[in-house]
């Protein structure tokens, strides 16, 4: 990790830049925009801090925007109640700008919120579930037709790496075409599966897992959706060994 973003991401006002930069568009129209929102949005301090940033953004390998993010929210849980809220809602902006969402964005957007809410929403602990991996074959097919189609996969088809992941929970599900599926549609997925009973849970991640590591190998995007999944569910990641 560039020095410079491991040392910003380490204080709230540079951590904020951090998440921020790790979300800019890659189209220099799009990112323009996002810029300009800043610019007039963020808190004193950070757009200038983001500004810093932005020359070595090219220079953040995909494989460390998950340990840069975590390192981040360490720092985002000193932010006020007040600074947070503006930070949220800022994400929340940035990602839309383009109207489209990406996997990067929608992750992002899962792990981060799902652990600074709970900080500064004081939610309340989530009851344990009831429901039983059978009873939501629906929501574990359209999870796994996302994770078998996030990224392409080396040396077998999608199908396959679909039903590594079926094999894992002993289901028989079919497989969802990914355009026939929206964010909205994993949502309401993982909310179904955070109301699995605590002790299935972790066969879940791992039959995720069997999922995403089908090929042999674990693209950075795959494992920032294990990371979203497991941060919804609540329950923790298991060991990866490829």
């Amino acid at each position: 990790i560039p020095e410079r973003f491991l040392k910003a991401a380490h204080e709230p006002h540079g951590a904020r830049a951090v998440v921020y930069c790790l979300v800019l568009h890659g189209s220099e129209s799009t990112r323009q925009q996002q810029l300009e929102l800043l610019m007039g949005a963020a808190a004193d301090g950070v757009y200038q801090e983001l500004q810093s940033l932005l020359a070595g953004r090219e220079l953040v390998e995909p494989e460390f925007r998950l340990p840069l993010a975590s390192i981040a929210i360490s720092s985002l849980r000193q932010l006020s109640e007040n600074q947070y809220v503006l930070f949220k809602q800022n994400f929340n902006e940035l990602i839309l700008i383009d109207r489209k969402v990406s996997l990067l964005e929608w992750s992002l957007q899962k792990i981060i919120f799902h652990h600074l809410d709970q900080v500064f929403k004081h939610s309340a602990l989530r009851p344990f579930g009831k429901k039983s991996i059978k009873t939501c074959s629906d929501s574990i097919a359209i999870l796994f037709s996302l994770l078998a189609q996030a990224s392409e996969q080396k040396g077998i088809t999608e199908q396959q790496a679909f039903g590594k992941g079926v094999e894992s929970l002993e289901l028989k599900l079919e497989m969802r075409e990914a355009g026939s599926m929206g964010f909205d549609d994993f949502n309401r997925a993982l909310d179904e599966l955070a109301l699995l009973k605590p002790l299935q849970k972790p066969a879940l991640l791992k039959a995720c897992l069997a999922c995403i590591s089908a090929d042999g190998q674990l693209a950075p995007i795959e494992s920032e959706l294990l990371r979203a999944v497991a941060a919804t569910v609540d329950c923790p990641v298991p060991p990866i060994r490829l």
